[in-house]
């Protein structure tokens, strides 16, 4: 028999349904709404599997006791979760004026308030015995509770560790890292050589462990990034290739100058006698290099002179942007730039591979070319169709 709680439950879950399928319909199936509504469907389905099937507490389906008079049954225990509720509502409102990630963990805090609110209540009314009402919230929540809890404990531990390497040195972090491996390797031969100590103090050492990880975390947090992690951001170090003659103190860093996988690239470009050569896989030697428009193509170059040389490629001009906003000139239009791209600096014999992927075609009043910065007159151009 279906009770009237389940029935109710049902009908959401239905409706959930219709307003899915007629939100995507009329929204061209928009990812944000179909989610959210897909999400309220299962959630719904689920709380209605579960009332079936328990029948909403019924003790005759849940143990063999007799069944109590209602004023015999223990009254219900106290709770945090109103005060929880609250607290998850305060986050929500304060995102919405502060930060989008603010308000989606508020969200998903007060989704996870609604649920264990709602199986306390629900257990605690499934029969007149405590012990069997702990039992089947247990039964119900735990395969839920722990795995989530587990994820959000290592969510904060890595976020911890995280900060940590972020405020100190670089060779403060790898003492850290091998203290904190050596400690858990230590309290993990404590708790195999001696499994009887007692899971309190067990659990209050891996409680202090972690206390101590997050404190850790939120002093580094609190210091903020070394100096050259800040430095390194504002200057761009590795998203504004310096592609000129000279060595890069960044860039060129301990270049890899050795490619070992050679079969999935499109093309080479050859520097050999001070001239500039082209490849194409399968092909052979060729004047010009032809890509296909937004695919990704890796080219290999390789130094085959005397010296020390980088591959770049000219991609026409662009709008300077700053902080996804375009900069405009003091006539009003749009300032434009080179689009440049290239390989770390090449010793002879090594080579190294380019990827590119191209987002609009390429323009014979202003063509594509691959070059060698400091090499004058020599040139491959590259066509994009």
């Amino acid at each position: 028999m279906i009770r009237n709680g389940s029935k109710l439950l049902i009908g959401l879950t239905a409706g959930s349904l219709v307003a899915m399928v007629l939100y995507g319909v009329t929204q061209s199936w928009g990812a944000m709404g179909v989610v959210g509504l897909a999400g309220a469907l299962v959630a719904l389905g689920l709380l209605a599997t579960l009332g079936v099937e328990s029948g909403e507490g019924d003790i005759e389906r849940g143990s063999s006791a007799a069944v109590t008079a209602s004023a015999a049954s223990p009254a219900p225990s106290s709770s945090l979760w109103p005060l929880a509720g609250a607290l998850a509502v305060g986050l929500t409102i304060v995102g919405l004026v502060t930060h989008q990630m603010v308000f989606i963990l508020g969200i998903g805090a007060i989704v996870a308030v609604l649920v264990e609110w709602l199986f306390q209540a629900w257990s605690e009314r499934a029969s007149a015995d405590v012990e069997f009402n702990r039992e089947i919230r247990r039964r119900v929540m735990y395969p839920l509770e722990l795995p989530i809890a587990a994820a959000l404990g290592l969510g904060v531990v890595i976020w911890s560790f995280s900060r940590i390497m972020l405020a100190v040195s670089k060779s403060a972090g790898a003492i850290v890292f091998m203290v904190a491996a050596a400690l858990v390797l230590l309290f993990g031969l404590l708790f195999a050589v001696r499994p009887r100590l007692g899971r309190g103090l067990v659990a209050g050492i891996c409680a202090i462990g972690g206390l101590g990880v997050v404190a850790a975390g939120i002093a580094g947090a609190s210091a903020g990034e070394r100096t050259e992690l800040i430095e390194a951001y504002e200057e761009g170090h590795f998203s504004h290739k310096k592609c000129g003659p000279e060595e890069d103190k960044y860039f060129d860093k301990k270049p890899l100058n050795h490619v070992s996988l050679k079969s999935g690239i499109a093309g080479r470009v050859i520097l050999e006698n001070g001239r500039l050569r082209a490849e194409m896989l399968g092909i052979g030697e060729q004047p010009v290099i032809t890509l296909a428009r937004m695919n990704s193509s890796d080219i290999l170059f390789e130094n085959r002179d005397e010296g020390i040389y980088r591959m770049a490629v000219y991609l026409g001009m662009a709008p300077v942007s700053h902080d996804g906003e375009v900069v405009e000139g003091p006539d009003g239009e749009p300032l434009l730039e080179e689009v440049v791209d290239c390989t770390q600096l090449m010793e002879k014999n090594n080579n190294g591979v380019l990827t590119l992927t191209i987002p609009k075609p390429s323009n014979p009043a202003d063509p594509y070319f691959f070059y060698v910065p400091g090499l004058d007159g020599e040139a491959i151009e590259l066509v994009v169709p």
